[in-house]
């Protein structure tokens, strides 16, 4: 009993130091994403959470946006990513890519 509260002390005492070296756009990208992720829960309260299809790339563009300027691995995001997992976020941003660039463009007329 005494050795887990020691354990759970320590470990909170990690984490705000790892928050205190954590860039202010780092913490506020973290906490969007937090908030974005309850944000479905209380929309699927009562429902299994299956997002839509823009949550899904909005989910994506911020957890890809977070990693970049925050240099973290998909294993340090299992912290920010609580309802979904990192691999799944990675995968729907992905297809996201992929549907750019396969994406047929219009022709806007004119000479070729």
């Amino acid at each position: 009993m005494i050795w887990s509260a020691v354990a759970h002390v320590f470990s909170l005492l990690l984490e705000l130091l790892h928050i205190g070296r954590m860039s202010d756009l780092d913490k506020d990208l973290e906490i969007l994403v937090l908030r974005y992720q309850l944000g479905i829960a209380d929309r699927k309260l009562n429902r299994t959470i299956k997002p839509d299809h823009i949550e899904k790339l909005t989910l994506a563009i911020l957890v890809n946006r977070l990693k970049r300027t925050a240099n973290r691995s998909k294993n340090e995001l299992r912290s920010s990513l609580r309802l979904f997992s990192p691999r799944t976020v990675f995968r729907w941003h992905n297809e996201l890519v992929r549907r750019k660039w396969t994406y047929k463009h219009q022709n806007r007329g004119g000479r070729p």
